[in-house]
């Protein structure tokens, strides 16, 4: 077979300056491929060498230039024709313009009967160098980018094995290392680096895209079909991460940059720094562009992050996936199941996120954007120095951060849903289609929420309090619970219910207010004991008005716009009203556009209900006392009988055992004042009679009035037919045409009988 020297370059190239090209990068210096003609280079060296002699020299050329050069200081062939040893070899192949490589060596020893060649001494290679190759190749050692240095080398023809056990120092450009022991086999195309690999880059120059980094492995093994790296009990050092597993195996394109790089067994990846952060997986496959640049990254089992810091991360999933930007930037993350991780705040409030798939999306030098969920996902957030917990679900989760990868918005669609318990407080539940929760911007390092939107079938839920409403908001700060879209809130504590346009909670002082058109329903009340009246039933008691704030801590209520208020037939109607519930009270009050109204009634002779109206500027009424104080302008219109006063107590019977339910208050006496200098005006149509004093009290059982005043101001009453009377009391009825005029010790009663008009029916 006819000597090829471009052959014999590839075969020196074989057994060095692949393995630790493929690892770091300097894939452009290795400019050939393995052959397996290395074979004939022993032959070349000495089996064709039948003589002794001091040395020689060997040159072929082609086209008058010089192709490779073989020289020995000494060459002996031994007598039984089987050894052969050559000293002081020289093997130079040229390349193009002025290139070359040379392998030196002291001494080669070869057994044609093994087929073996032995180096003897240390064996020097040198690749891609410049210029004239010198006349001593030991000062011109280490002058080609690539170098090797070792001893003990040995080579096999019949096996096409060439191995040592001995150290292999090598260098090339900005990297250099070593390694204990190496078999190359010329036939399979392998190179194995035996143990105690090392290998160390400068980082240098800019465009490898590479830190400085040093390359420990127990063993590599390098192949050509097809071409890749296989290295065991891995670790990779940066000034400031580094990279361990028990096996990594990396795969070339034809032009030898990376194709693919795949670690296997318990792979770690730690980073230094301002804050710190570990990585864990039992695989990792990477995927590379031109030049290098990293496309994509899938991490596979037990993934597992940690990260130091002010917001100390720890998580983990099944699977991972990364997406590079062409530039080694992240652009995405794909985790997916059974995702968790947990991030905690600078003050230790941690946020922890369960889900069964998770794409965080990233923009500029891996800004992180953006984070969505898929499938089942959770979300807990434990508040910092307590021991309250809320727990998020829904469908899915989308989070947007900002600049500072802070969150900053919690999107939860569909059947979202949060749940917040802390000791010694009921849980609290709000579920909706869709919630938003706002983080704080000011709380640095933290994850603080601000507020939660709700939208969409909202449902609040907290011991015996619900709330239902088509959209809300809960703002931490205060918090409140502001709901729109026909709200309604019932609380089974506080024994009420109210609905509105509008309406607002506040948790902590147990304060609601509500606007527009305003419902509230007061239930499981029980009849009041001491025979109340007006509010004593077991009823409900409703009121309607346009807004109301009400506080379940006091059990007040404070009705405004056109509010009423009513227990079965009893009602009262006012600008205001304030009811106290547990003390069945109200406060009633007027203004300049409309009085306060109610309606009471009283029975007849003949058993029948007859309705007593009430208007004034101002109520106040307690039910234990039955009483009803009336104040400003009142006017109170009995049977037949109208009555203005500046003051007016009506006093209502007790509510009878056995009573129909819901029945309207009866009157039992009214009192009347004139207040502030004024009188006391009662005017009846049949008799005309206008009465005036200072004082009333009236009967309803007997229809009776008795008006009085004092020193110098007497009472009077004016009637159609008899004119005017005084006395110091005046007492009528409007069943009869009886008045009783009292004076001093003595009495007079004047009766007119009435006679019937015959011309009326």
């Amino acid at each position: 077979m006819a000597f090829n020297p471009k052959k014999l370059r590839i075969a020196i190239a074989g057994l060095g300056i692949l393995l630790f090209a493929i690892v770091l990068g300097f894939y452009s210096y290795a400019k050939y491929k393995i052959a397996s003609q290395i074979k004939e280079i022993p032959r070349k060296l000495g089996a064709d060498i039948q003589r002794t002699a001091q040395g020689f020299t060997y040159t072929q050329s082609s086209g008058g230039k010089a192709l490779f050069t073989i020289s020995a200081g000494n060459a002996v062939q031994y007598k039984d024709g089987q050894r052969a040893q050559l000293e002081n070899v020289r093997i130079i192949v040229y390349g193009e313009g002025d290139e070359y490589d040379q392998i030196f060596g002291k001494a080669f020893a070869y057994d044609p009967r093994s087929g073996e060649v032995t180096a003897q001494g240390e064996v020097l290679i040198d690749l891609q160098a410049e210029g004239k190759p010198g006349p001593d190749p030991l000062k011109n050692s280490e002058q080609g980018r690539v170098h090797f240095r070792t001893s003990g080398l040995t080579f096999n023809q019949k096996t096409g094995i060439a191995q040592t056990r001995e150290k292999i120092d090598f260098s090339i450009p900005q990297a250099s290392g070593s390694a204990r022991g190496a078999i190359y086999d010329s036939r399979q195309r392998s190179l194995t680096l035996s143990a105690d690999v090392r290998l160390a880059t400068s980082g240098q120059p800019s465009h490898s895209k590479l830190d400085p980094t040093t390359v420990l492995a127990g063993k590599a093994v390098i192949e050509d079909q097809p071409l890749r790296a296989v290295l065991s009990s891995v670790r990779m050092e940066q000034p400031t991460r580094n990279l361990n597993a028990r096996e990594v195996t990396i795969l070339l394109n034809d032009d030898n940059t990376i194709a693919k790089i795949a670690a296997s067994g318990d792979v770690t990846a730690e980073a230094t720094g301002k804050t710190s952060s570990s990585m864990r997986a039992q695989h990792a496959d990477f995927d590379f562009a031109a030049g290098n640049l990293l496309k994509k990254a899938v991490l596979n089992g037990a993934v597992t992050v940690h990260a130091t810091g002010a917001s100390p991360i720890d998580g983990s999933a099944g699977r991972a996936v990364i997406d590079f930007t062409g530039r080694n930037d992240v652009a995405q993350v794909r985790a997916s199941e059974s995702v968790r991780f947990e991030q905690k705040g600078a003050d230790q409030q941690a946020t922890a996120v369960q889900a069964d798939t998770v794409d965080f999306f990233f923009a500029g030098k891996s800004q992180l954007q953006r984070a969505v969920t898929s499938g089942a996902s959770q979300i807990v957030l434990r508040a910092a120095g307590s021991n309250q917990r809320s727990v998020i679900t829904a469908g899915g989760f989308t989070a947007t951060f900002s600049g500072k990868n802070r969150m900053q918005a919690l999107t939860g669609t569909p059947n979202a849903r949060i749940v917040t318990t802390a000791p010694g407080l009921p849980d609290r539940v709000i579920t909706a289609n869709r919630m938003v929760a706002n983080f704080d911007p000011r709380s640095a390092g933290r994850t603080s929420i601000n507020d939660i939107d709700v939208q969409g079938s909202v449902d609040y839920r907290e011991g015996q309090r619900r709330a239902t409403a088509e959209s809300g908001r809960f703002n931490a700060s205060d918090d409140t619970l502001n709901l729109t879209g026909s709200p309604r809130i019932e609380d089974g504590e506080a024994g009420f219910i109210v609905s509105g346009k509008t309406l607002r909670l506040n948790r902590k002082t147990g304060e609601l207010s509500g606007q527009g058109q305003v419902k509230t329903t007061y239930r499981q009340l029980k009849a009041a004991a001491g025979g109340g009246a007006m509010l004593s039933g077991n009823d409900p008691i409703h009121a309607t008005a346009e807004a109301v704030t009400a506080n379940r801590n006091t059990g007040v209520a404070r009705f405004t716009g056109t509010a009423r208020l009513w227990q079965g037939a009893n009602m009262v109607q006012a600008p205001t009203i304030v009811f106290e519930k547990d003390e069945r009270a109200l406060t009633a009050t007027g203004n300049a556009e409309a009085r306060v109204q109610t309606v009471f009634v009283q029975v007849d002779k003949a058993g029948k209900q007859l309705p007593v109206q009430v208007s004034a500027q101002r109520l106040s009424y307690i039910d234990v006392e039955r009483k009803g104080h009336f104040e400003g302008k009142v006017k109170v219109k009995v049977p037949e009988t109208n009555l203005t006063a500046g003051r007016v107590d009506i006093l209502l019977k007790p509510k009878a055992a056995g009573a129909v339910t819901g029945a309207a208050s009866q009157v039992d006496q009214i009192i009347a004042t004139g207040g502030e200098g004024a009188n006391v005006l009662i005017e009846q149509e049949n008799p005309v009679r206008r009465a005036v004093g200072e004082r009333l009290v009236y009967s309803a059982a007997e229809s009776k009035f008795v008006l009085t005043g004092a020193a110098g101001n007497p009472p009077s009453i004016f009637d159609a037919e008899r004119g005017n009377l005084t006395g110091d009391s005046l007492t009528f009825y409007t069943r009869d045409d009886r008045v009783h005029v009292g004076s001093g010790d003595s009495s007079r009663t004047i009766t007119r009988t009435r006679v019937k008009d015959e011309s009326k029916p």
